[in-house]
């Protein structure tokens, strides 16, 4: 994230700053995630035909990836920044090494959704990787617990065939709360202040 870049850039970095954007920008991702896969029937439905609704079970998958990939992103910046680039280069190997592995044990025997959970393993170990390494600076807050296990939720009620009107009204709760998250970071972002700029 070029964000990350130049804010982790500085000669002395806000790590407050910097924590403060991770928790906003991955809740709001988690929040999006829950509305995606509350809504993945329809939205497959709508997009691709009812021919194709079978393949609404991997779209929770697809986001887990979508969503692993805003804390992926924001330890890459910050490794790249700290300059360390041996531990970029074992997480490429272990994802891919991870990400192959696991493509020849679950194709064969899920198919697409085999697929789908090797991209989620790969890119879950790369993460985590990351996230253990002593240099970095990011915590997981009780927010984000919370916000993670409501994404833990939408996707296993999203891979259920439920009553249809609880899964849209817990849609509609979600999508309202989105709303709400996303006003929250733009108000933040309003807050940050150029890299150089004076107070």
């Amino acid at each position: 994230l070029p964000l990350v870049l130049s804010l982790a850039g500085t000669r002395v970095p806000d790590r407050s700053v910097l924590q403060q954007l991770w928790t906003h920008s991955f809740s709001l991702f988690l929040i999006l995630g829950c509305a995606v896969a509350l809504f993945a029937q329809p939205l497959v439905h709508w997009i691709a035909g009812s021919r194709y609704a079978a393949s609404a079970v991997i779209v929770p998958w697809v986001v887990l990836i979508g969503v692993l990939w805003v804390p992926f992103s924001f330890l890459q910046a910050l490794s790249l920044t700290l300059q360390r680039t041996q531990d970029l280069a074992i997480e490429a190997l272990l994802s891919g090494a991870v990400f192959v592995g696991a493509n020849l044990i679950l194709i064969p025997r899920y198919g697409a959704l085999g697929a789908a959970w090797a991209g989620v393993l790969a890119t879950a170990s790369g993460c985590f990787f990351l996230f253990s390494r002593s240099w970095n600076w990011f915590q997981v807050s009780r927010p984000l617990l919370a916000w993670a296990s409501i994404f833990g939720a939408a996707m296993l009620f999203g891979g259920l065939k439920g009553d249809a009107a609880v899964s849209w009204a817990a849609g509609v709760l979600i999508v309202g709360m989105l709303a709400y998250e996303a006003a929250r970071y733009w108000r933040f972002l309003g807050t940050l202040r150029p890299v150089g700029a004076r107070p």
